[in-house]
């Protein structure tokens, strides 16, 4: 495209210059040769940067608690995988023989949430008593940031701690984990854990929306 300019020069008679604009792009849409990422794929990746800092440790959000006890590096997931705890409502995320990463469950609802069904998630790791955090999980075209709260769990070696979220089932919080594919999840200072693509999840979630 040429734009016509006309210079003017004290006592001389206009100039005629003609001016290609060539800077790529100005004019027209980028090359077809860049295809853009869809909108969803772009939100997941900048969201996982932003969580990936696994040496961070838990930070203040809203008027959530920040304790800053050293942090816990990414666990090793080779290997892991959902499976059954002996219930239909409970299942847990780790590799076979050793300690559980996660776990999901189907719960009833207690107080405001009376009568409802609730789905807990739990992330064993080293926590502060009192701190809150939110948990980062993302899959499957969703980015969605759980409330959780440091608590401990009884088991056969004795109180364990851990980081708790229990929300109501029909909540979009599941969304990440509830159409079968692999996701991640991000708590601050205990590191990230990538969940494998399961239906197990998603069976679990369905069930508890419909029970």
């Amino acid at each position: 495209m040429a734009r016509t300019l006309i210079a003017r020069k004290s006592g001389l008679a206009p100039a005629i210059v003609t001016a290609a604009l060539m800077m790529p792009g100005a004019c027209g849409p980028a090359s077809g040769n860049e295809d853009a990422a869809p909108v969803e794929t772009r939100a997941e990746a900048q969201d996982q940067a932003q969580v990936s800092s696994d040496e961070q440790p838990a930070a203040s959000i809203g008027n959530r608690a920040s304790y800053a006890s050293a942090p816990s590096p990414s666990p090793e997931t080779s290997g892991a995988a959902w499976r059954s705890d002996g219930s239909t409502a409970r299942i847990v995320y780790g590799v076979a023989d050793n300690d559980p990463l996660i776990a999901l469950e189907c719960v009833d609802g207690a107080g405001e949430n009376a009568g409802a069904r609730m789905v807990r998630i739990t992330r064993f790791a080293s926590a502060d008593g009192g701190a809150g955090a939110m948990m980062a999980l993302i899959g499957n075209g969703h980015v969605r940031r759980i409330p959780i709260d440091a608590t401990t769990q009884e088991g056969a070696a004795g109180a364990t701690p851990a980081w708790q979220g229990t929300h109501p089932a029909d909540s979009e919080f599941w969304d990440p984990i509830a159409a079968g594919g692999s996701a991640t999840a991000t708590v601050p200072g205990a590191g990230k854990i990538t969940l494998g693509g399961s239906s197990i999840p998603a069976a679990l979630i369905a069930r508890c929306r419909t029970s």
